[in-house]
């Protein structure tokens, strides 16, 4: 939206600079017959001097200011009194600041639609569905009137609907509302303005599945990884704790047949000790 409203000079916030960029303060805006503006400047004593100025406005919302900086110093001769400022501006929102609000044409509302792309344009994204849906402010070639052109996810057909606008603002937040809605027979059209451009976003809405897929792919292969190593680490323990067993088992036979042995050969010696007795009586 670039058409600017006339600016009331009498009650907006002028600043003067000369072509230095220095302040000026005894300076008067003018424009000439053929509509260029100049800066009027009093040197002192009535000797006025005439520049040609170039002019920009800025707005809060509730306040408007106008920048005039001298761009030459020729003489002009023909002028008149300026009382009011058109013609286009560009407009920069803080979203911070602007809440803007919108309504499809079945009354379907959704807030903080307000976003900015890559290339520094706003647009509104609003969600519909599984597919989200972009909105753009344009001018209609016939009657020149606002409309809007809708964009459903990445599809190539684009849908206008005539805009109506409205707006509210908080003097003492200097907050904003920007209510936008759908309103009219809905204009379809199949072949969109740069097919490339739709073709990179679908190719792009790929990209970005593929990665989570990907994404979520290789979490369950780490799942798997870590589990058979769980069930490796599971069985090498139960290893380790039967092989511990068998060998206290071997250990404690090996003693009681250590001592089974002992036992016999001193039963042995102990039977021999009668004979060895009744050899000596016999001798």
């Amino acid at each position: 939206m670039t058409d600017t409203p006339a600016i009331d000079t009498s009650t907006a916030s002028l600043s003067f600079s000369n072509a230095s960029g220095n302040a000026v303060s005894n300076g008067r805006l003018l424009r000439t017959s053929g509509g260029q503006y100049v800066m009027e400047v009093d040197n002192g004593g009535g000797n006025y001097q005439y520049y040609n100025a170039a002019v920009s406005a800025t707005s809060d919302g509730t306040s408007n200011a106008l920048s005039i900086v001298v761009t030459s110093a020729s003489s002009i001769n023909s002028f008149s009194a300026v009382n009011s400022v058109t013609g286009t501006s560009y407009i920069t929102l803080d979203p911070a600041n602007v809440d803007v609000r919108y309504t499809d044409v079945d009354g379907n509302s959704s807030n903080d639609v307000l976003k900015l792309d890559a290339d520094g344009n706003y647009y509104m994204d609003v969600p519909n569905g599984n597919l989200d849906k972009t909105a753009t402010f344009v001018r209609s070639d016939s009657s020149g009137n606002l409309m809007l052109k809708t964009l459903q996810g990445v599809g190539d057909v684009q849908i206008y609907f005539q805009a109506a606008l409205s707006s509210v603002t908080d003097a003492s937040t200097n907050f904003t509302t920007l209510r936008v809605a759908e309103t009219g027979s809905e204009i379809r059209l199949k072949h969109p303005d740069d097919p490339l451009a739709t073709l990179d976003r679908a190719i792009g809405q790929i990209d970005s599945q593929r990665t989570r897929l990907g994404a979520v792919a290789n979490r369950l292969l780490s799942a798997q990884t870590l589990q058979g190593n769980a069930t490796a680490a599971i069985a090498a323990s139960r290893s380790r704790i039967e092989d511990a067993d068998y060998a206290t088992e071997v250990s404690s036979l090996s003693r009681q047949q250590i001592l089974q042995q002992a036992s016999s050969a001193l039963l042995a010696q102990a039977n021999q000790l009668p004979q060895q007795v009744l050899k000596l009586l016999n001798a």
